[in-house]
């Protein structure tokens, strides 16, 4: 269930259709949740778009100019599937392969990239608005499973952190401009 919470607790409660895994959010009432199996947009908290996938969803990340939403696959998947959101409905765009389960997704603030991490500890950075691979070599410093992924606000930086407790944060120009935060 999604949920509003007021003052006075819950003022509004959505039933989705199955379990969710994943979701993002915007300040203007968007909302998709990777549910186990299918996708769910809202929009002003109200079910608008329900879409059956053949595919785990395992995460998600709108692009900041709404028009673009990327789904990550989990273990049969191992894919990330970019959507276009035309109105309330969601058209798959273009599928990127990807080493393991996709864990973590995020568009950067300014909309040129995209990076996806997975639980075989790598991250991937696409630059938009094709997807181009902008890594060639592997950025997996982590020594375990990848867990979330967020950009500084003028798009710079990029902080990864996993299940060993540390967050890297890296600069996207370079594989060897990073900083270790140890947990």
């Amino acid at each position: 269930k999604l949920a509003t919470i007021g003052q006075s607790g819950y003022q509004h409660q959505i039933k989705l259709p199955s379990q969710p895994k994943g979701v993002d959010s915007t300040s203007a009432g968007l909302a998709v949740v990777a549910c186990v199996n299918e996708v769910v947009v809202l929009k002003d908290g109200h079910i608008v778009y329900n879409q059956k996938v053949d595919y785990e969803p395992q995460c998600v990340a709108i692009s900041p100019s709404q028009s673009e939403v990327a789904i990550g696959g989990g273990d049969r998947d191992m894919k990330i599937h970019v959507y276009t959101l035309s109105g309330n409905m969601l058209h798959e765009k273009t599928t990127l392969s990807h080493n393991g389960a996709v864990t973590s997704l995020k568009y950067s603030r300014d909309g040129s990239k995209l990076t996806a991490c997975d639980t075989y500890r790598k991250v991937l950075l696409y630059q938009m608005p094709d997807y181009t691979p902008m890594i060639t070599t592997e950025w997996g410093y982590h020594t375990a499973r990848v867990n979330s992924v967020a950009w500084s606000p003028d798009s710079q930086h990029i902080g990864i952190g996993a299940l060993d407790t540390n967050v890297i944060v890296w600069s996207p120009g370079s594989k060897t401009n990073y900083t270790v935060v140890k947990g």
